[in-house]
């Protein structure tokens, strides 16, 4: 083997000086020391100068003329320089192949793990000194990308950071739309860094090695499977700091939030590099922050502690990793605390530290002072506060997905553009509650202003009596909505959804866009999805826009979307697409069975998944199947399973009701003379856990349309049954399948139609539901109210006049939501004329109890309505439903 042990020196900002004598004074040296594999050619001046181009993303290198020792490699060779003017970050690579062009060399290359390359590295940095004050240094690959509404500047001898991480109406005075973050930091940070591998003479897995980089240079993914077991590569931080830090985080949140790090600095602030020969390691250090929370609360907090740490962090790619418990003194000023009700609050920002060897494989480390606040106006103490400091390591490594066309697998496994980055989980180094002895009265928390209240999941018996918002009603045009011609208004479905900052999302299963709408009906932004068009897609006249998309929340902080042809889509709070996933099978373009598929329900899980239910909306094709998905926030498929009921000619969904992590599947069966209503529960991988049949009221045409979970734990089902008239039930069954009860009412007329399209449960111990109402001539949204066994008490029928000639519009009831102030909030397709494009949404927040109408509404005319209960049979059986894995691969289609 190729051996050279060498040392070097390197003070902050001086250019590297050779090995010192014994006789001169000790200094703060950077030291290396390496061995080189027999297949490893080091490039010299010559290889370099004549490196004319070199394509990251690609791997490709092109030398002028025919060097020889760059000539003459093999595939599963590797290449590797230090610093030159070709080469600023370094290079290490492998050969996938050599070709001439036109009197060049052009050279193929991947780039390798570091046990790839080398026998032994050993490498310390010597001290680097950071001020938090610090002006940057240039970044050689220019700025890094950081979120619009971030800022950092330098006060004083202060670095002074401030986040809106949203503001619905962009004004901080009405707190309950918004989530601000302040922090001040002060002081300087030490740290030196290590980078340890050694085969250890394994001359055995050193003989598989080189077979392993023939394999490489055809597949990359052969380096995450079993090709050669690769010695541990040990990187490791010790780092010191010492300075004051101030953190303030205000606002109110609807849903559970967790953000990624967040970018603080424009751009990370390079240091001095290790540099000898071939090696080559860069250090960085810029500040990130991570926020996180629970719903439903307003919070304020406001602290100060300072802080004199020190800290030691090692990560192996086998051994994991170890962080002793460090040296850490501190002082804290005793916080401001306001807070609404309950609730989790927590904000960490601080320095993360890089080392990125060859631009290749490199460790990164966040040093983060955390504050995390929960607090319980029903308690006393109110608050309690934990601050301290935790370590999250993370590993990088670069793959060339692009230039093998395994964008998609990359996808999948999480990873982003062309480089694996895995955080490896956080480690607390030090918490304490240092305010834990303090008198209750001093931990008393203070009641917000009015105007600080966030949305919730539904009102409170208080709010339900006496709703503390103003009503309101408005009818949205521009929406790229179409009049759902449906088999069944469950399948019209509309979600009105929460969003983080006690705003809405308005979307539909016949609306091809995504609304953001405030709490008193404002719009944010109005989004069309496009959804593409692949090349196998163009000679099938499919339509590049969304014909319905529905929206939820989640707890990235994004507003994730499931549109038509199996298309997942995410926007950011301020409409623009973070990104686009088409589902795809591994063959390429599924067939019209399942292409012509609309998402038609879509729900939150635990955790920050999404299941989606794709189904047909109208029996016009023979056969068709469900599919139901699982997928991550960012996209990733869980699993997907194809479902069809047992008996008529096609399935068709319509409920979605998540239990846990499993989910509950509602829908029917369909054939001219009968209709059968099934639903089935799955669990969180995929697998049938069981399926009955739904009978209700002896019919022999029932249909599901909706379902919710009740606080009782049993599942709340709302549909159809019968033709001449359509009569609308309440059905109620356990969570194991079990019948509970049911309930029906209708028109009291055989002329006149009751379509059941929502339920919610409501705080008092009943529902509330929304149906479709059509009597002799045109139709109205029906509202009503239920007792807990699900017999209506009352109701009111809406309906709406259009604004040109005082016609009465055409209406499709179609979602339903309650508010923590006590509102019911709904959502209904109207139009003019049915064949004409003259189609919109009304969007109202009315009173969960009264159903009244806001002031002045001149569009919208309310008319009590007491349509007879009847009696209603329960039938719940258990039922043979077909379930299948299908296969399905993300494709990046932003």
């Amino acid at each position: 083997m190729t051996s050279r042990i060498l040392c070097v020196v390197a003070a902050l900002g001086v250019s590297l000086l050779g090995c010192g004598s014994a006789d001169e004074a000790p200094a703060e040296r950077d030291r290396a020391s390496y061995e080189l594999h027999p297949w490893v050619t080091e490039l010299g001046d010559t290889e370099l100068d004549a490196l004319v181009e070199s394509d990251p993303a690609f791997g490709t290198l092109r030398f002028a003329g025919v060097p020889e020792r760059v000539a003459s490699r093999q595939p599963g060779d590797v290449l590797i320089a230090g610093k030159s003017q070709h080469t600023p970050k370094g290079l290490l690579r492998a050969v996938v192949s050599v070709s001439h062009e036109g009197g060049d060399t052009v050279v193929e290359t991947v780039p390798v793990p570091l046990p790839l390359a080398f026998a032994k590295l050993h490498a310390k940095l010597a001290a680097r000194e950071v001020s938090f004050t610090a002006r940057p240094a240039a970044s050689s690959e220019g700025p890094t990308s950081q979120p619009q509404w971030s800022k950092s500047a330098v006060v004083g001898d202060q670095r002074v950071f401030d986040l809106q991480v949203y503001d619905v109406d962009q004004n901080p005075k009405t707190k309950n739309d918004q989530l601000y973050v302040h922090a001040e930091l002060e002081g300087k940070v030490v740290f030196t860094a290590s980078v340890d591998l050694d085969w250890l003479d394994s001359a055995g897995a050193i003989s598989h090695a080189k077979d392993c980089l023939k394999k490489l240079v055809k597949d990359p993914t052969a380096i995450l499977s079993s090709c050669v077991t690769l010695p541990d590569v040990k990187v490791g931080f010790d780092a010191s700091l010492s300075g004051n830090a101030l953190l303030d985080v205000d606002g109110a949140a609807s849903k559970p939030y967790v953000s990624e790090p967040i970018l603080l600095n424009d751009e990370p602030w390079e240091l001095p590099e290790l540099w000898v020969g071939p090696v080559l390691l860069t250090p960085s250090l810029d500040f990130t922050a991570r926020l996180e929370g629970d719903s439903a609360t307003y919070f304020h907090s406001r602290t100060e502690h300072g802080f004199d740490v020190g800290v030691a962090v090692s990560v192996g790619t086998k051994s994991g990793v170890s962080a002793p418990a460090p040296k850490l003194t501190k002082k804290f000023s005793t916080p401001t605390v306001e807070v609404s009700s309950t609730g989790r609050s927590k904000a960490s920002f601080g320095p993360r530290l890089s080392l990125l060897a060859y631009d290749t494989f490199g460790l990164s480390t966040e040093l983060h002072a955390f504050g995390e606040l929960t607090a319980d106006q029903g308690k006393s103490p109110c608050w309690d506060y934990r601050l301290g400091f935790e370590l999250t390591p993370a590993i990088r490594l670069t793959i060339p997905w692009k230039k093998f066309g395994l964008s998609k697998l990359a996808k999948h496994m999480g990873w982003n553009k062309d480089y694996a980055y895995g955080a490896l989980g956080s480690v607390t180094l030090y918490d304490a509650h240092p305010f834990a002895d303090l008198p209750n009265e001093k931990r008393a928390c203070a009641l917000p202003p009015p105007s600080a209240l966030p949305l919730g999941e539904g009102p409170t018996s208080a709010t339900y009596q006496n709703p503390t918002f103003t009503p309101w009603a408005k009818r949205l045009g521009g929406v790229q909505a179409t009049h759902p011609f449906v088999e069944k208004p469950g399948q019209a479905r509309a979600l009105v959804e929460k969003a983080h900052g006690s705003s809405w999302v308005v979307s539909g299963a016949h609306v091809g866009s995504v609304t953001h709408l405030s709490d008193s009906g404002g719009v944010a932004w109005n989004r069309p999805i496009e959804l593409g068009l692949f090349p196998d897609e163009a000679a099938l006249a499919l339509e590049p826009s969304a014909r319905g998309a529905l929206a939820v929340a989640t707890s990235p902080m994004q507003i994730l979307v499931a549109s038509d042809r199996f298309t997942l889509v995410a926007l950011d709070y301020d409409g623009k697409l973070a990104w686009r996933r088409r589902l795809r099978l591994p063959s390429g373009l599924p067939g019209p069975e399942l292409r012509e598929l609309s998402a038609v329900a879509l729900t939150p899980l635990p955790g920050g998944d999404v299941a989606v239910l794709y189904s047909r909306t109208t029996p016009a094709h023979v056969g068709s199947e469900l599919v139901l998905v699982r997928a991550s926030a960012q996209g990733a498929v869980r699993f997907a399973r194809r479902i069809a009921f047992p008996t008529g000619k096609l399935s068709l969904g319509g409920a979605l009701v998540p239990v846990g992590q499993d989910v509950v599947v509602g829908g029917q069966s369909f054939d001219p003379s009968e209709e059968i209503a099934y639903f089935a529960r799955f669990d969180a991988d995929g697998e049938l856990v069981w399926a009955r049949r739904l009978g209700a009221c002896g019919s022999t045409r029932v249909r599901i349309a909706d379902g919710t979970l009740r606080a009782s734990g049993d599942l709340a089902f709302i549909g159809t049954h019968e033709m001449s008239p359509e009569r609308t039930f309440v059905a109620t069954v356990s969570t194991d399948g079990e019948a509970r009860g049911a309930a029906a009412f209708w028109t009291g007329s055989i002329l006149q139609d009751v379509t059941g399209v929502a339920v919610r449960e409501l705080p008092t111990s009943g529902f509330v539901t929304l149906s479709r109402f059509t009597p002799m001539v045109g139709n109205r949204i029906e509202l009503g109210t239920h007792d807990s066994q699900a017999h209506r008490t009352s109701g009111d029928s809406l309906s709406i006049e259009l604004q040109a000639g005082g016609e009465l519009a055409h209406v499709a009831p179609s979602g339903l939501s309650l508010t923590t102030d006590g509102g019911a909030l709904l959502v209904a397709h109207v139009s003019g004329d049915q064949a004409l494009n003259d189609h919109g949404l009304w969007v109202a927040k009315l009173p969960a109890r009264t159903f009244e109408l806001p002031a002045g509404q001149t569009a919208a005319q309310a008319a009590t309505s007491s349509f007879p209960n009847e009696t209603c049979s329960l039938d719940v059986t258990p039922a043979s439903v077909k379930s299948e894995a299908l296969e399905l691969e993300e494709v990046d289609a932003s």
